[in-house]
């Protein structure tokens, strides 16, 4: 049951598509009526050979009696057949089978069934046929070049004579032999010659340089990995719109001046196929260039006609046959004509001084011209150069307005952009002249004096100077106390009950020096006497260290250097206001008190009130815990 289902189905599929094959036939039919309808009242039909085989039953329909094939030598002979209508009667071919034959991939089908020959090459060699007498497209002599292939050719002459031959060129054809060998190209299976491309190329910028245009240029080469070298160098150089093309891609075309790589210098390859060089020979109007090994191609192919013709009529060396157009008879090198322009320049009236450039417009002229400012000075520039564009060097001399002092500038720039720069003639406050520029604000040197600084090093070592002689001094009354100490018992003294008027006095030059922060005591106790040999010489040591200015800065913890050195000078009273928080080990230099042993203890007391009592016991009585300060 299952399979009756299936099979049924397979039935009902294959029907549909029957019947829709059969409509889209039917349709089919239809568009071709229509068209035919159209196309019977038309006098020509055009249409490529594979357009006809598609439109075979269209063809069949309009039955045209008339059949032209253009380009005929290079359809395939089955390829035309399959397309000609059955009612046809008159079968008219148009082509040229000494040029390219058709195109076949199969090498045995070329070569033992002979599948490249067209229809109208085989007919043509049995058949009567007409064959144009007059070519109207290249010069004259061009033709010689062919003339084994159409010996009977001539030249419409009224046609052809505005094909100028290349002016920077000294003859109209040329071949530009060389052995340099081919290599494989990268790109491909295909071949390349370098040397080729180098020669190419400099002969395209030649022509560039006496005016021809990059589209009136077509570069022909017989192999794709060539083609390709070539196409990159111009893109390399941004060389835009030259033609460039295999030679079997180019028949049927043509252009004023034809470049040819021939590519191989030791094979031949299908450079023998006569039918290529019919093509590579015949596609120039004005000048026509061959780029190869001229003894390989003359060694007997059907190249050798022309190598031959080329060589009677010295149109074929190992140098090409640059000319100047403008100089006659000059020396051209490889960078071009080596004369002077000497061509006058329209724009300005001058002769042109720059290297012969050829057709190319004058570059910009350089001579020499003398003109005048707006502010009247005279001056020299380049004729090229527009006097806008150009700014008055000569040196002025302005003098300023505030000061009177005179200097100089460019003509151009403006008195308001310059300030003087002469040194200040004022004295500061402090009676030194001014270090500072003229137009510079003196207030600014104020604190900055040189003259001062100078003299304040020059006091700083002097006191450097007393400072080292003190210490030295010291430094001997320590080491004699220090003997002295070693056959005395070890003992301290200190007097902590000072007589009043000795106390009042001490303590009003302390208080002088030392603020009232906070909650804070200070205890001022007198060393009268020392014999602890360890406590002396930390004493002494301490005495040193005051007595060196460069250590003072240091004395102080948690305060700033700057801010160390002006408590060492002046006390601590303008700094109450900053609320300095000072430990019971700090050292103080109190240089203003009497020269006697002084103790100073600065206790504080901003800690908790069951503490207070510890830290007061502390500073009163743990004496060896202190830095000492001298004198």
């Amino acid at each position: 049951m299952a399979r009756s289902t299936e099979e049924d189905v397979h039935t009902e599929v294959g029907d549909f598509v029957d019947r829709q094959s059969q409509k889209l036939s039917e349709l089919n039919e239809l568009e071709a009526q229509v068209n035919a309808t159209v196309i019977e009242h038309a006098s020509v039909v055009g249409m490529t050979t594979t357009g006809a085989a598609i439109n075979a039953a269209l063809i069949n329909m309009i039955s045209p009696k008339i059949i032209i094939v253009e380009e005929a030598a290079e359809i395939l002979e089955a390829q035309l057949l399959a397309v000609l209508p059955t009612d046809a009667q008159h079968l008219i071919m148009i082509g040229d089978h000494q040029q390219l034959r058709p195109q076949v991939q199969c090498d045995v089908l070329k070569r033992s069934h002979k599948m490249d020959v067209s229809m109208f090459e085989r007919l043509i060699k049995r058949l009567p046929h007409n064959q144009l007498g007059y070519q109207c497209r290249m010069r004259e002599e061009f033709v010689e070049l062919i003339r084994p292939l159409y010996p009977s050719l001539g030249t419409h002459h009224e046609l052809v004579k505005q094909n100028t031959a290349p002016s920077c060129i000294a003859t109209s054809m040329f071949f530009w032999t060389h052995t340099n060998h081919e290599q494989q190209s990268e790109h491909s299976r295909s071949w390349k010659n370098p040397e080729e491309v180098r020669r190419i190329i400099q002969v395209v910028q030649w022509l560039l340089q006496y005016g021809y245009e990059t589209k009136k240029i077509t570069i022909l080469t017989s192999y794709k990995g060539q083609l390709l070298e070539i196409r990159s160098k111009l893109k390399q150089l941004k060389i835009e719109g030259t033609v460039t093309s295999t030679i079997d891609r180019y028949q049927g075309d043509e252009n004023d001046i034809v470049l040819v790589s021939l590519v191989r210098t030791s094979k031949l390859g299908f450079l023998a196929e006569p039918n290529r060089m019919c093509v590579a020979a015949s596609r120039a109007r004005c000048g026509v260039y061959f780029f190869g090994n001229a003894v390989l191609l003359g060694s007997g192919c059907c190249w050798k006609d022309l190598i031959s013709h080329m060589k009677s009529n010295k149109l074929c060396s190992t140098s090409f046959p640059f000319v100047c157009p403008v100089h006659v008879g000059s020396r051209v090198g490889r960078d071009g004509c080596t004369l002077i322009c000497n061509g006058l320049i329209s724009t300005c009236g001058h002769v042109c001084q720059s290297l012969c450039h050829g057709q190319k417009a004058h570059p910009q002229c350089k001579q020499t011209v003398k003109f005048k400012f707006p502010c009247g000075h005279i001056s020299s520039r380049k004729c090229y150069q527009k006097e806008k564009d150009l700014y008055c060097q000569q040196t002025v001399s302005e003098t300023h307005a505030a000061c009177g002092h005179v200097f100089t500038r460019k003509c151009f720039r403006s008195p308001s952009e310059f300030t003087c720069d002469l040194r200040c003639e004022r004295l500061l406050s402090c009676g030194h002249p001014c270090p500072l520029k003229c137009s510079e604000d003196c207030s600014a040197a104020v604190s900055g004096c040189t003259m001062c600084a100078e003299q304040r090093k020059i006091e700083m070592k002097r006191q450097q100077e007393e400072n080292r002689r003190k210490v030295e001094l010291l430094r001997r009354e320590r080491e004699e106390s220090l003997k002295r100490l070693k056959q005395k018992p070890t003992s301290i003294r200190i007097v902590s009950r000072l007589q009043a008027d000795l106390w009042s006095d001490m303590q009003h030059q302390v208080s002088q020096f030392l603020p009232t922060v906070g909650r804070s005591s200070v205890i001022v106790s007198v060393i009268s006497e020392i014999n602890n040999s360890r406590l002396l010489e930390s004493w002494l040591t301490a005495r040193l260290a005051i007595q060196d200015g460069g250590m003072v800065l240091y004395r102080f913890k948690l305060v700033p250097d700057k801010d160390s050195d002006h408590i060492a000078r002046t006390g601590l009273t303008a700094f109450a206001q900053k609320d300095w928080n000072f430990t019971a080990q700090s050292l103080i230099p109190l240089t203003q008190l009497d020269s006697r042993f002084t103790l100073v203890r600065f206790a504080v007391l901003q800690v908790k009130p069951r503490r207070r009592r510890a830290v007061q016991q502390s500073c009163n009585t743990e004496v060896d815990n202190f830095n000492i300060a001298a004198e």
